[in-house]
């Protein structure tokens, strides 16, 4: 089987696009995730699901020490085992695999001593994610 012609187009275009063009476009696709991932947050937001009084590990309990990308793989990983215990909440993967995106980690450890609830957690995913928004506009 030979190779498409669509397919071989697509990869010229792509070895021939201009550096600074890749850089927009990875950052017009950076800013759609994270807007996927603020747009599920508040949904999650309104919905009325049990499992958001379960007990998850507080990874923002001392932000200063991680930058905003351990941040959003560490949330993700916290998303990771909610998920197990939360199956209504299917909006938790779409939020997990789009962080994972973001940071194009596989995973990052947790370890925190403090727990908060899942509401607050996605409470303060939401603050972080929009003020991530926030600065990358003005650059």
């Amino acid at each position: 089987m030979g190779v498409r012609f669509p397919v071989i187009v697509t990869c010229f275009c792509l070895l021939a696009c201009n550096p600074l063009e890749a850089r927009h476009q990875s950052r017009i696709c950076w800013y759609k995730v994270l807007q996927e991932i603020i747009r599920s947050l508040n949904f999650l937001k309104e919905q009325k699901v049990s499992c958001k009084q379960m007990n998850v590990s507080d990874i923002f309990e001392d932000p200063k020490e991680n930058n905003q990308s351990e941040m959003l793989c560490k949330a993700a990983a916290v998303l990771t085992k909610a998920q197990c215990f939360c199956q209504e909440c299917r909006h938790l993967k779409v939020i997990r695999v789009n962080l994972l995106e973001l940071t194009r980690t596989v995973r990052c450890p947790v370890n925190t001593t403090s727990n908060t609830t899942l509401h607050g957690f996605l409470e303060r995913l939401t603050d972080l994610s929009q003020m991530i928004m926030k600065q990358n506009l003005v650059h």
